[in-house]
């Protein structure tokens, strides 16, 4: 893969995911955001592995993506000093 190392989620998100499925009569048709933030690139193969479970829970369950965005931040606060990513959040919150 050319020297990416490959992750994608967690066990914990894991653990997440598998409740929604587990509670997929309650949560079908829902509308959700999905916000990522990691230390890579976006450009980094890591993001799709991210975004694959999700993309399969969405259809499997039937919700409605208000919002899919991708944010790389490795530092303390380094998010928080992105006024382009700041923007872009205030309007997907402005848009709820």
């Amino acid at each position: 893969m050319g020297g990416h190392l490959i992750y994608g989620i967690t066990a914990s998100l894991k653990s997440v995911l598998d409740k929604c499925y587990s509670k997929a009569t309650l949560l079908k048709g829902k509308k959700v955001g999905i916000l990522i933030i990691g230390g890579a690139s976006t450009s980094d193969p890591q993001y799709t592995f991210i975004k694959q479970p999700f993309d399969c829970m969405t259809k499997y369950l039937n919700w409605d993506i208000l919002f899919y965005q991708t944010y790389s931040a490795s530092g303390k606060n380094e998010l928080a000093h992105n006024e382009t990513a700041m923007a872009e959040m205030r309007k997907i919150g402005s848009s709820l």
